[in-house]
């Protein structure tokens, strides 16, 4: 599914939640630089601050089975050069390749999130970068700078005298009428400096002439579909068949250029309710985005009433398909692009725990695999495993999309591997050499770090309470790892014997916590009785999610 920011903005989080669960997202770059624009929006009649608004629309931008599609511009430069071709990515997402690693005699390829996909996650914790809000006001400039009557002219003049659409699909028919007519080379030329790519013109003439002037629409489709959405919209221009035109329409129509790579396009906008199905595939379907919302919204209400222990075994565990119930927009859908997922509904297989630890073991190598030469050059479809990262919340809504259970014990098992004991006099040094390290990384944020003492009453005893230790939990920001911090750390590390230190952070700016824990060798009596610890320091990260929002 594409959609755009008309569609989701009018979701709330649950519905975005089931967006994300049941259908795989292609996002623009358009998408992105939508989302910084409204950083310079101005707030009229509206709730919240600009960062408010970007972060609400990051937090319900889909997450799990996206895709960042590659830039338009790119692609086309793709095609032109004999690198891309429409027909292996007709219909769903077009990524960028990911690093090659070599694993034995085996090539594989690993796929991280992008820069843009880390960037939504930290917006949705109101997390900017000066360079983003840099941009933000770039881009609000560039929209405002747009001037489409005169591209419209140009376009006009370029082809000659044709007389005035009556209709869109009228002027679809004639867009039609004019890539076929013109006289190839010279369409070519023109199309070409239209786009944006003049310097790439006697490559393409050339390469065209020794391909036997094959039709364009064979030779390089996507190009004739980026230019037939440019004429299309000067021609319509002029006239009076689409209302209040505006500069922001140049990103309306920059949308038409993603269709594709998608089954189904999604949008509220006017324009694209107009003009996206006459460019649309015959295989694609567009659904108004206010369709979109009512499914979701009745596929919302049914998992809710869901009892709270089923709900926490995880998305997977009970909405792995739609309901068996063509009522439902998004279980037509299926039966329109997985014809036989009713067959698989039903028969669901519990894969057995020796293949699960098999699996684990795999994924494992994987991980370890070394980066191939930079001269390698392999099809994907030469590679023997491919790999695909996500860091995701395991809750968001009322939602929990891995089992609560199963996200429980991958944090305990973080806890465990990631615990250091150090001698006496070693701990607070390890510390500062830690903190050194995470304050030089660009992509750790929200760095804390956390004391657990025995609290102490007046006459300096360990209080009790109900047979147990209380715990003195003492978390600190690290804003500048500087002198005056290293001070201040030390004056909390001296003030009572600290039984436990942890440092947490934001990992990669993906809203994932990243742990160390360092645990000073102690004397018997300075040692809490067993599970105080777990306690203790669960209450501690409990607090750092919720105070970052995580």
């Amino acid at each position: 599914m594409l959609f755009d920011k008309s569609t989701l903005e009018s979701l709330s989080l649950n519905e975005a939640v089931l967006l994300d669960n049941f259908y795989r997202s292609t996002i623009t770059p358009l998408f992105f630089v939508e989302c910084l624009a409204d950083l310079e929006r101005e707030m009229f009649r509206m709730k919240g601050t600009p960062e408010q608004l970007v972060g609400s629309l990051a937090e319900r931008t889909p997450d799990c089975q996206s895709a960042a599609n590659v830039h338009h511009m790119d692609i086309l430069k793709g095609e032109l050069s004999g690198q891309f071709s429409l027909d292996t990515t007709l219909l769903r997402p077009f990524v960028s390749s990911g690093k090659v690693v070599q694993l034995g005699d085996s090539k594989g390829m690993i796929f991280q999130p992008s820069e843009e996909e880390d960037a939504v996650q930290r917006w949705a914790r109101y997390d900017f970068l000066g360079l983003e809000r840099q941009i933000a006001k770039r881009w609000r400039r560039m929209i405002e700078q747009i001037d489409l009557q005169a591209m419209s002219a140009t376009v006009r003049h370029a082809i000659g005298p044709w007389r005035r659409p009556i209709s869109l699909q009228d002027a679809r028919t004639m867009t039609d009428s004019i890539i076929d007519n013109l006289e190839p080379e010279w369409l070519l030329r023109f199309g070409l400096e239209l786009l944006g790519v003049p310097e790439a013109t006697e490559y393409v003439v050339g390469d065209w002439k020794s391909n036997r002037k094959k039709p364009l629409r064979v030779y390089r489709p996507y190009f004739i579909h980026m230019l037939s959405i440019n004429i299309f919209f000067s021609l319509v221009l002029p006239t009076q068949l689409l209302s209040k035109v505006k500069a922001s329409h140049q990103i309306d129509l920059a949308y038409l250029y993603y269709l594709p790579f998608c089954a189904v396009f999604s949008s509220r906008d006017n324009f694209h309710v107009q003009v996206a199905p006459l460019f649309m595939h015959p295989a694609q379907q567009f659904v108004h985005g206010d369709d979109l919302k009512a499914d979701l919204k009745r596929l919302d209400d049914r998992y809710l009433q869901l009892p709270a222990e089923t709900r926490e075994n995880g998305l997977y565990s009970f909405a792995q398909f739609p309901p068996d119930d063509s009522s439902f927009l998004t279980s037509r859908l299926w039966d329109a692009y997985l014809p036989d997922w009713r067959n698989g509904s039903k028969n669901v297989i519990d894969v057995p725990q020796e293949i699960k630890d098999a699996l684990k073991e795999l994924i494992q190598k994987y991980q370890q695999a070394q980066a191939a030469p930079s001269s390698t050059v392999v099809r994907t479809d030469e590679l023997a495993f491919a790999q695909l990262s996500r860091q995701i919340k395991p809750l968001k809504g009322d939602y929990f999309r891995i089992a609560k259970d199963v996200a429980l014990k991958a944090q305990e098992e973080e806890l465990k591997n990631n615990m250091k004991i150090h001698a006496p006099g070693k701990a607070f040094p390890a510390l500062l050499e830690d903190l050194s390290r995470l304050s030089e990384d660009p992509k750790c944020n929200d760095l804390e770090v956390t004391f657990l003492s025995n609290k102490l009453d007046e006459s300096g005893q360990k209080v009790v309470n109900g047979g147990m230790h209380v715990a003195e939990i003492r978390a600190i920001g690290i804003h500048v790892f500087d002198d005056e911090t290293r001070a201040v750390l030390k004056r909390e590390y001296d003030r009572f014997p600290v039984l436990s230190i942890l440092v947490l952070w934001t990992r990669y700016g993906a809203g994932k916590l990243g742990i160390l824990q360092l645990r000073p060798m102690q004397g018997e009596d300075d040692i809490p009785v067993v599970g105080e610890y777990e306690e203790w320091e669960g209450k501690a990260i409990a607090a750092y999610l919720h105070r970052h929002g995580l």
